[in-house]
């Protein structure tokens, strides 16, 4: 009895921890808080440069590279992401937050000059 209730308990215990060690660092395919994330950022932008708060020129470039982290948001998403990958994506989103603020705030509307 004792060596048919060893390997059992043995081959439980692996099925179960399999599913935990095959998912990588930051999360399967279908994870979309990037896509949220750019989304969100994209809204931001528009409602800016409809408020005339940023150029429609300056709303092209951010827009632009908004587009750019979506193609690599989806070419990272196609495996999974990897610790490295998420890392990298928002880092770049991070990047352009910091841009969109820069333009938001560049006093370019200033009268002082």
């Amino acid at each position: 009895m004792r060596k048919l209730l060893i390997p059992a308990i043995l081959a439980s215990t692996l099925l179960a921890a399999a599913p935990a060690v095959a998912q990588n660092w930051g999360g399967h395919r279908g994870d979309n808080r990037f896509d949220r994330q750019i989304d969100q950022l994209i809204d931001r932008i528009h409602r800016a440069e409809a408020r005339d708060i940023i150029s429609r020129r300056e709303e092209d470039r951010l827009l632009r590279q908004a587009r750019q982290l979506n193609s690599v948001e989806n070419r990272y998403s196609r495996g999974g992401f990897t610790r490295w990958e998420s890392q990298d994506l928002q880092r770049r989103i991070a990047n352009l937050r910091a841009q969109f603020r820069w333009e938001r705030n560049d006093d370019r509307y200033s009268s002082r000059w």
